[in-house]
């Protein structure tokens, strides 16, 4: 890849709007899940999918490691719950004010006590 290409997918990569949501990973053996929200959603993805394909937890949060150690990571699924339009005129506080609302509301859609 030469240096003009490379800066050329940077820029592309720069102007994408990134997918704004709130996710869940989901041991699918205890039911335990961890709720999260991401400006980045398929960022989130991917670092979950790193993480299974090299067996490497920490590039997860920490509050599932117990768990992955003693379910394994084949155990546990990445789920996107919604996903968030970001406007243009929104501020980063405006943003993750809209994140955390709608963070909020999934919490009071599943059993709490399954919670990490």
């Amino acid at each position: 890849m030469n240096k003009e290409n490379r800066k050329e997918l940077i820029n592309k990569y720069k102007q994408e709007q990134q997918e704004t949501g709130v996710y869940r990973i989901v041991n699918q053996i205890s039911g335990r899940y961890l709720l999260g929200i991401s400006r980045d959603l398929k960022g989130a993805r991917n670092r979950f999918g790193f993480a299974q394909k090299f067996g490497a937890c920490n590039a997860l949060p920490g509050k599932l490691w117990e768990e992955i150690k003693t379910y394994g990571l084949a155990n546990f699924d990445f789920e996107i719950l919604e996903t968030v339009i970001i406007k243009p005129e929104m501020t980063n506080r405006e943003i993750e004010e809209e994140l955390a609302l709608i963070q909020e509301i999934w919490n009071e859609r599943f059993e709490s006590e399954k919670a990490y």
